[in-house]
């Protein structure tokens, strides 16, 4: 298959751009990339698609992604500046403490939608407690191909400062 008449970016050691670019993948592997004239006549026959305005690159990699708050993002969209603290504890733990298996797999089928939409091919997720039903999610990023790096997360203070930070008991979890 032959991905003709778009910009590459290389990422190569020089970070080379190649206007008028083209790449030619044999099943998973990418054969050759160079200028598109170049590489149509290398391989005469392959399917050819026009890529005419778009940009071929690598896959990015989100390092720093919250799956499990995708579904409550703009939850005080258009109150003014909140404190962290307090959009913390007072809004997003106690939301993320009542999540079911269920709502977990979907904010991450969300999340894993929007990452691969924008060229995201892996991401790392650190933070994911128990309810979130972790094997579902595991699951559901094998079926999507992407690559994830999937960490699970145990909540275990003391009561006296689970209490004093206003922590959601539905974040605990014993170790």
């Amino acid at each position: 298959m032959i991905f003709e008449n778009a910009t590459i970016i290389t990422m190569n050691k020089k970070r080379h751009i190649i206007t008028h670019g083209a790449v030619v993948t044999k099943g998973t592997s990418i054969a050759a990339v160079g200028k598109s004239l170049e590489i149509v006549e290398r391989f005469p026959g392959e399917e050819r698609i026009d890529c005419n305005g778009h940009i071929i690159m690598p896959g990015l990699v989100d390092t720093h992604v919250h799956i499990s708050q995708t579904m409550l993002r703009g939850l005080l969209e258009g109150e003014g500046p909140v404190d962290f603290f307090e959009w913390l504890t007072k809004y997003i733990l106690p939301l993320q403490g009542n999540f079911t298996e269920k709502d977990g797999c979907a904010s991450a089928s969300l999340t894993v939608l929007e990452l691969i939409k924008s060229g995201t091919t892996g991401f790392i997720e650190v933070l994911l407690g128990k309810p979130y039903g972790f094997d579902g999610i595991a699951e559901m990023c094998v079926r999507s191909g992407i690559r994830a790096c999937l960490g699970r997360t145990v909540m275990d203070p003391p009561p006296e400062v689970a209490e004093r930070i206003g922590m959601h008991p539905g974040m605990w979890e014993k170790r």
